[in-house]
C-alpha cells in the first residue's frame, strides 16, 4: 500500500483495480498504452500471444513489480501481450506522463520506480534463461527450481557437513 500513499501524498492520478484468478488484461498492437501497472498484491504471468495460436512466457511477477508494455504503433505485429491473473490481485494503474511532468514528484517515488523496473527485469532474465534450455526436460526442471526458489516457503533449515 505504500503506492497508493506516495501517490495521492503528491496528487498523482492512479487507479486500483482488482482481477481475479484467470482474469486477464490483453495488450494489442492497436492500442496506445500510455499506462503502466504496479502489482499491489498477487502474482501474474506475462504472456506473448501469436497470430497463429503459439503463446510464450515472458515473465511471471508478483508485488512491487510493474508491467510497462510499450509497442510500436506504426509496425504491425503479428502478436499482442497477454497479462493473466494466477491468483487474486490488485494492481494500480498510472501514467507515466503524469509523474513526468509533475515537477513536486520527490525522488523517492523515481527511487521506488527503478527498484521496481529492476526487480521486473530480473524476473524478464530469469524466464528468458529458463526458455534458452535446448530440451524441454531441462526447461521444466529450471521453471520448477525457479517457482520453489522464488514463491516456496522454507519451514526448516538443516546444515549438513559433509
Amino acid at each position: 500500500m505504500k503506492w497508493i500513499h506516495h501517490l495521492s501524498k503528491f496528487k498523482v492520478p492512479f487507479y486500483t483495480y482488482k482481477l481475479n484468478k484467470e482474469d486477464c488484461i490483453l495488450y494489442g498492437s492497436n492500442k496506445n498504452i500510455e499506462q503502466s501497472l504496479i502489482i499491489l498484491h498477487g502474482t501474474i504471468c506475462i504472456l506473448k500471444v501469436f497470430t497463429n495460436g503459439e503463446t510464450l512466457s515472458i515473465a511471471i511477477l508478483n508485488k512491487d513489480h510493474i508491467i510497462n508494455i510499450k509497442q510500436n504503433k506504426n509496425k504491425k505485429e503479428h502478436y499482442y501481450y497477454k497479462a493473466l491473473a494466477l491468483e487474486s490481485v490488485y494492481v494500480i494503474s498510472f501514467q507515466w506522463q503524469n509523474i513526468i511532468i509533475e515537477e513536486k514528484v520527490p525522488m523517492i517515488i523515481c527511487t521506488k520506480l527503478i527498484e521496481a523496473h529492476q526487480k521486473t527485469i530480473y524476473r524478464h532474465e530469469q524466464m528468458n534463461h529458463i526458455i534458452t534450455h535446448k530440451y524441454i526436460k531441462h526447461r521444466i526442471i529450471q521453471l520448477i527450481l525457479f517457482l520453489c526458489q522464488e514463491f516456496g516457503i522454507v519451514k526448516k533449515k538443516k546444515q549438513s557437513f559433509l
